[in-house]
């Protein structure tokens, strides 16, 4: 199941799920509505979704010593989601700030894929 996880949220996929979402609770925010007791499950559900995989993928960018311009972007863009749309509380600011401090390594991009020349 974490390999499933991994993976799901490992690409562009996941950022445009949770852009989605985002969009669709603000929205209805937006309008004036209460949650409903699903729709704050979601976003408490995401919330604690979007904590681990920050956590996680912070903390093995930090322990390689260098991050991916492209997934440094991806995990801003994650961290963002988390702390400004769904209400963070700051748990992630530090490992941001480290993860930003790190080396950004550029992977070639041709024809859409990494590495290929």
């Amino acid at each position: 199941m974490d390999g499933i996880l991994a993976a799901f949220f490992s690409g562009s996929a996941a950022s445009a799920l949770i852009s989605g979402i985002f969009a669709l609770v603000q929205a209805r925010l937006r309008r004036g509505k209460q949650h409903s007791d699903t729709e704050q499950a979601l976003v408490d559900g995401m919330k604690f979704i979007l904590l681990d995989v920050i956590a996680q993928r912070a903390m093995g960018y930090i322990q390689t010593g260098e991050v991916e311009l492209r997934d440094k972007q991806l995990l801003r863009r994650m961290h963002q989601v988390y702390h400004t749309g769904l209400g963070g509380n700051g748990d992630l600011d530090a490992l941001m700030e480290q993860v930003d401090k790190l080396p950004v390594r550029l992977e070639p991009w041709v024809g859409g894929e990494r590495g290929e020349t």
